[in-house]
């Protein structure tokens, strides 16, 4: 039946969300629930508000932390709504899922906050405290 209202709706993004996530709600395998939560995040992204998509990529990553489609597009979308804290949230908790070992990583996402931090909030003193945080994890980075 979802088969259906896909095809009558694909025009209509605002028709086909309510459908897909009743169709959520009553799926019962976990794999399939996920993939009716990444394809409403989808259309939310291409169709419906900003907010929507946001929200409903959330939920995508709340189910499978890590997902990369939903962190690229959570990325793009906070991003292009200005919304500093919650970048700066999602790239913390990327980090923090990162192995240790994966020092480079670290850096390199470390600076990401750090160009945050400088460019869009002038936030001098979290400059500073995230580049201490770099040099603990790589005391040489400046020597490059």
């Amino acid at each position: 039946m979802v088969e259906f209202y896909r095809e009558a709706y694909k025009a209509d993004a605002g028709k086909l969300l309510p459908v897909l996530q009743q169709a959520q709600k009553l799926e019962q395998d976990p794999a399939r629930r996920l993939a009716l939560s990444i394809e409403m995040a989808k259309l939310a992204d291409t169709g419906g508000t900003v907010e929507k998509a946001i929200e409903l990529w959330k939920s995508v990553l709340k189910s499978e932390p890590g997902n990369a489609a939903a962190t690229d597009s959570l990325r793009r979308l906070y991003e292009k709504t200005e919304k500093w804290n919650a970048l700066l949230e999602l790239l913390k908790e990327r980090i923090e899922a990162l192995p240790k070992e994966k020092v480079d990583e670290r850096v390199e996402r470390l600076l990401e906050v750090v160009a945050i931090y400088r460019d869009k909030l002038n936030l001098d003193v979290m400059v500073i405290n995230t580049y201490n945080n770099i040099l603990q994890l790589k005391p040489d980075h400046m020597a490059r």
